[in-house]
């Protein structure tokens, strides 16, 4: 916030005008400064006598405040209103408020709304990981992009990623533990050796089967149009922030 100009010169603008004589666009250019300020200051200065400026920012009211108690009561009964629904009380009160009046008086009260993962709601995936990695290009640039499934085709997590070494296997393997918190009951890969690398550092107790059959899962994420083979949009990979392009059919 820029600071206002000071008093000294708002007197002495406002004495040019009114006592002087000087018109507003006059005094504007041998003070320096715009024709409305000029405008301004001389009617404060012929309204109430001085042109200091009004104090500058502060807290704002908040609109809610009158009504305080009967909404920390409601939300002391109902913890889980949302501020739709918070709103639509207040208007079946005769109390019309916009959602940013009710988010500034929550924000006064220090009251938030912290939502759980929808990964920690929903029920525990199963305990069959199946992991491949494909082909993909960001901006012309191949990238790896690493996705694991379940039994049931129920997508657990992806990781793209620029090598597909035992590093990169690593990092996706910490992923997904960290991210599911359990440990599954067999993992389902193909014969890229940075899979076998990763179960042994990470998951040794687990068994691991690897063939390039088994992974036709993953079969179920894609569907044919014509003579293009186009990657499913799952609910979890816009996450990945990336645009996937089509692979082509060899």
């Amino acid at each position: 916030m820029t600071r206002p100009y000071s008093c000294d010169l708002r007197e002495a603008v406002a004495a040019a005008v009114l006592v002087d004589g000087m018109s507003c666009r006059e005094a504007a250019e041998v003070f320096r400064v715009s024709t409305a300020s000029v405008v301004r200051w001389a009617q404060m200065k012929r309204r109430s006598g001085s042109c200091a400026p009004k104090p500058m920012g502060g807290r704002r009211r908040i609109i809610l405040l009158p009504e305080r108690a009967w909404l920390r009561a409601r939300l002391t009964a109902k913890p889980d209103l949302t501020v739709r629904a918070l709103r639509a009380e207040l208007l079946a009160r005769a109390i019309c408020v916009s959602y940013g009046a009710v988010w500034a008086f929550l924000k006064a009260e220090r009251l938030t709304f912290k939502k759980k993962s929808v990964r920690r709601r929903r029920p525990r995936p199963g305990d069959k990981w199946h992991m491949d990695e494909v082909f993909i290009r960001i901006e012309g640039v191949q990238h790896y992009l690493w996705r694991a499934v379940d039994q049931d085709g129920v997508v657990l997590d992806i990781l793209v990623q620029p090598r597909r070494d035992a590093c990169a296997a690593k990092r996706f393997f910490k992923k997904l533990l960290k991210g599911l918190q359990y440990v599954p009951r067999m993992i389902v890969t193909d014969k890229l050796k940075s899979h076998g690398v990763a179960h042994r550092d990470l998951l040794p107790h687990v068994e691991h089967r690897q063939s390039r059959y088994l992974t036709d899962v993953f079969d179920k994420l894609f569907w044919r149009i014509g003579d293009i083979f186009f990657l499913a949009r799952v609910t979890a990979w816009p996450r990945a922030g990336m645009g996937m392009e089509a692979c082509h059919a060899a």
